[in-house]
């Protein structure tokens, strides 16, 4: 009996210490990983992984309100209306926001396609040009009349 009760006021000593329910803290960990602490002294840090006093009571502030029976997503929309859209850790996919969300695949799509075509571009005139024909040696008769007379002074030397 004794060895129960320790137990019991162990439990709800670890249950209290968070001041929410232990069967919430992984729904607290989800809403807490979508907001940036806003302390001023973190880099930007998620609540979740910030250790400072302000992201601790934000924590616990998330885990009352769950216990309240809010949802998550009616959580991250207090911290938004309470401090903008920058307490998000990803920006929503709406607005101005848009465009950085697109901008980095049209980049990389006009860059792969400007690429595509410099190397198409270079590859189509090597190919098209005819082979150059190559300047003869120094020395060596290029005139048909005197190969003409060349070649008939050897058949007859042959002969």
């Amino acid at each position: 009996m004794g060895r129960m009760l320790i137990w019991a006021v162990l439990l709800t000593a670890g249950s209290a210490t968070g001041n929410y329910l232990a069967a919430d803290r992984e729904a607290v960990a989800g809403v807490a990983r979508e907001i940036v602490c806003y302390c001023g002294t973190c880099s930007n840090q998620s609540v979740q992984d910030c250790t400072c006093g302000t992201a601790s009571a934000a924590r616990q502030e998330i885990g009352r309100r769950l216990d309240d029976g809010e949802t998550p997503a009616s959580i991250l929309e207090f911290y938004q209306q309470r401090y903008g859209e920058q307490i998000l850790i990803v920006p929503g996919k709406t607005g101005f926001n848009l465009v950085a969300w697109i901008t980095p695949f049209l980049v990389l799509l006009f860059g792969a396609t400007g690429l595509l075509w410099a190397l198409l571009r270079l590859t189509r005139s090597a190919s098209g040009r005819p082979a150059p024909v190559p300047s003869p040696p120094h020395g060596l008769i290029t005139d048909k009349k005197t190969m003409k007379k060349l070649e008939r002074e050897l058949r007859e030397i042959e002969d």
